[in-house]
């Protein structure tokens, strides 16, 4: 590998001055100290700002302004009433741009009419109240003097307001779930907005996968909610004598995963157990077990990943179902995107196949949320998949959602190959070496032309030359329609690709 000096570094973001906590005016200044050049002399400073709910923050960054001339270290940034705004000031270098850092964030509440007219709302209401309420006293007062007590019962029911409960707390306790048998997982206790459940309802029958960090078991929850129902789950658990690092990486997957929302191609939580030892992560249990072992029995050979699962592949996939594969992972993958989820380690293994042979990616233990700057450096020295990894987070440990779409690439490889095994001929420490020289795996003879491009833009070694995966998901969905042009199955020899392994890859 080739060692590259860098002289300076990205600029530390600017400090913002000045700025009050609140306001009645339209139209603030935003003004900023110079910021610490780290080397290189600072081109630009960029202005951006963003809604802020309740103290939560709930819209994305938008860009104010690009700042080009650096001696003017100041701004006016037009307001709404009534709103929240959070505001970060970013340098640029010739060596980049400035992360949004916490500590540079000013907050600004913009005060105003709203609270005059909820003031008033409020009055109206009060008054309203006091109208009824005496409506009601003069009407039971000439009740009193109805001769037949049926009657004034009658009409007092009439006027008396429904019972409702006190409060919304109330409202959400007495709710009762039903955790569905389908789709749409969501935490055993909705009420208190709880996945953790009791050890005594987790039943572990048989361990069917095992994998680089954690080990996979079939598993059964039992009386939930004081009933006979049982469900069947995977359970992720820690491999015996697993080091810290695995533990967090566990962790930090139940923590990723709680925020996803149900989606048909991502594999779902249903429960997880961390008040005590073992750690149990609990998801949605899939009969045909991973995609790559799926892809590889068709042809008959041996899955190395999962054991026995519940149902077999048909002895041949068709180039129908392959397609299909193909688009329900994307599918998958541009969900995530859209929540700034990087996954890092997408690959055949890490997809499950579920009832109707629909893919679920999963696996989120080397994933990272990237909410602030969409950019996550690798630090530590932690294992690899090379093969699968992107060209720019083999060199230089960065990694984004197109390295994902990098890794999708070799996975529409290992789709289309039926299970082949990614650069089979080349050792995972010489793949650094030969990218940069400008090697990609060569199109298989039964993949079409066009199919094959698709798999070269996403190898593109510059990551925003590479397509989106909202791209890949449409590209997909039509070429799947169209499936007998792309792969012509007739053409296909196993025989090249049979050469498979039991390792994933990884240094």
């Amino acid at each position: 590998m080739k060692r590259i000096s860098v002289l300076g570094g990205i600029p530390e973001a600017a400090l913002i001055k000045d700025l009050p906590v609140e306001t009645k005016n339209l139209k603030v200044n935003l003004k900023w100290e110079e910021s610490q050049n780290s080397g290189a002399p600072i081109t630009k400073y960029t202005v951006y700002q963003r809604i802020v709910n309740d103290g939560n923050t709930s819209h994305e960054w938008a860009k104010v302004q690009d700042i080009t001339s650096v001696s003017v270290r100041e701004v006016a940034v037009d307001l709404k009433i009534g709103r929240d705004y959070e505001f970060v000031v970013t340098a640029s270098n010739k060596c980049g741009e400035s992360k949004k850092q916490d500590e540079k964030m000013k907050r600004i509440s913009v005060l105003g009419e709203k609270c005059c007219l909820f003031q008033a709302r409020y009055i109206q209401i009060s008054n309203l109240i006091l109208v009824l309420f005496f409506k009601r006293c003069v009407l039971y007062s000439k009740l009193k003097d109805l001769k037949h007590i049926g009657c004034m019962l009658k009409l007092v029911q009439a006027v008396e307001p429904i019972e409702q409960p006190s409060s919304a707390a109330e409202q959400a306790d007495n709710f009762t779930y039903e955790i569905p048998g389908g789709e749409d997982y969501m935490p055993l206790r909705p009420s208190r907005r709880s996945w953790e459940i009791s050890r005594e309802h987790v039943e572990v029958i048989k361990v069917i996968g095992k994998g680089a960090f954690s080990d996979v078991a079939k598993a059964t929850l039992r009386n939930i909610r004081d009933n006979q129902e049982i469900i069947t789950v995977a359970a992720k658990m820690l491999k015996a004598n697993s080091p810290d690092s695995d533990r967090k990486d566990l962790l930090s997957e139940l923590e990723l995963m709680k925020k996803l929302k149900p989606h048909p191609h991502v594999i779902k939580l249903v429960a997880c157990v961390t008040e005590s030892d073992p750690l149990l992560v609990l998801i949605e249990y899939v009969p045909h077990g991973d995609l790559l072992g799926y892809l590889r029995k068709s042809r008959g050979l041996n899955d190395t990943y999962f054991k026995d699962p519940d149902s077999k592949p048909q002895t041949t996939l068709s180039a129908d179902q392959l397609m299909k594969f193909a688009w329900q992972v994307a599918d998958g993958m541009c969900y995530l995107s859209s929540k700034k989820v990087i996954h890092r380690d997408l690959a055949a293994r890490n997809v499950l196949v579920g009832e109707g042979e629909k893919c679920k990616v999963t696996d989120f233990g080397m994933a990272r949320d990237v909410h602030q700057d969409d950019i996550y450096t690798k630090k530590s020295r932690g294992r690899l998949p090379v093969k699968w990894t992107a060209y720019e987070a083999l060199l230089y440990g960065v990694y984004t959602t197109q390295s994902d779409v990098w890794s999708y690439g070799i996975l529409l490889y290992e789709i289309l190959t039926v299970g082949g095994t990614p650069y089979p001929d080349i050792k995972p420490r010489q793949i650094a070496e030969r990218l940069q020289k400008g090697y990609r795996m060569p199109k298989p003879r039964h993949v079409d032309e066009k199919l094959y491009q698709v798999m070269l833009k996403c190898w593109e070694e510059e990551p925003n030359d590479r397509p989106t995966f909202q791209n890949l998901r449409k590209t997909m969905k039509e070429m799947e329609r169209k499936h007998q042009m792309y792969v012509n199955l007739r053409q296909y020899d196993g025989r090249l690709y049979a050469n498979v392994h039991a390792g994933d890859g990884t240094e």
